[in-house]
This record gives C-alpha cells, structure tokens and sequence, in this order.
C-alpha cells in the first residue's frame, strides 16, 4: 500500500485466504467472519485509508534507502511538498535497532510515526533523536513535513 504502482489486492488477501500449487491457487472466499483474519483486515484498511490520505504515496517518487539483514527501508518524497514518508519493514527474525541518522539519504528533522504493525503500541519505542526498536516481522511509515 507504499510501494509504487497501482494497488493491487486479490480477493481474499484482506482476510488471510491462502492457495497452493495449481489448481488450488485460490481457494474459495472465506465468508464466515469468525474464520477471517480480523486484525489482517484492519491493518489492510489501515493502510488503505493512509494511501488515499497522502498523495505521496500514490505519486511519490522511490528511493531504496537502507536494506540489511531483513531490513528493508525506502524513500518517497516531493520536492514540491517538501514532505517525506518513510517505510520500514523487518522481515527479520529478530528486532532491529534503527538510526536515522545512519541512513545517508535522510536529512535531519522531525519524523512522525503514522502506522506500524508491531502488536502493541508499547512495541514500537519513541523514537526521540532518530532511533528507536522495530521488532520482528513488522513495519513502520514515517512522516516528515507537510504533506496532502
């Protein structure tokens, strides 16, 4: 829902339908909500409501910004709007500590957290001066300036 292009969403991702090998690539919709995945959905509504919210993340440019050991991080930013977002993601097995600093391509400033998928607010610590935790299989969209 960050990354550049057109959003794509096949049916049943929002829920946690799966597939397998051809012919079972996609299974029937799983329509009996207690079978849904409840907090997949809403983190996927989430994120939807931030992509329609920005219009940087629909028609920003990318930049690759840091990438290692899991982690991957990348830049969209307009001049125009002198306004960044930032996302992180850790598909890594273990929490990494972050920087900003460290990133060559970030100038200095204040960023705000928006959306993160750690399990609890308490997971994600403040990041005051630019460093803080990203845990495990989780991911982060930072802001910086004003954007539309």
């Amino acid at each position: 829902m960050t990354y550049i292009g057109a959003l794509m969403i096949y049916y049943g991702d929002e829920v946690g339908l799966t597939g397998g090998k051809d012919p079972d690539c996609r299974k029937m919709m799983i329509w009996d909500e207690e079978k849904q995945d409840r907090r997949l959905l809403a983190t996927m509504k989430s994120l939807i409501s931030l992509r329609q919210r920005y219009q940087l993340l629909r028609r920003g440019p990318f930049a690759r910004c840091w990438l290692m050991s899991g982690l991957f991080g990348f830049l969209r930013e307009h001049a125009n709007q002198h306004a960044r977002v930032l996302v992180l993601l850790n598909n890594g097995t273990e929490d990494q500590r972050i920087a900003l600093e460290n990133i060559p391509t970030l100038q200095s400033g204040v960023w705000t957290s928006v959306f993160h998928t750690a399990p609890t607010r308490s997971s994600v610590a403040s990041h005051i001066g630019g460093r803080f935790n990203l845990p495990k299989t989780s991911g982060m969209v930072l802001l910086q300036g004003e954007l539309l």
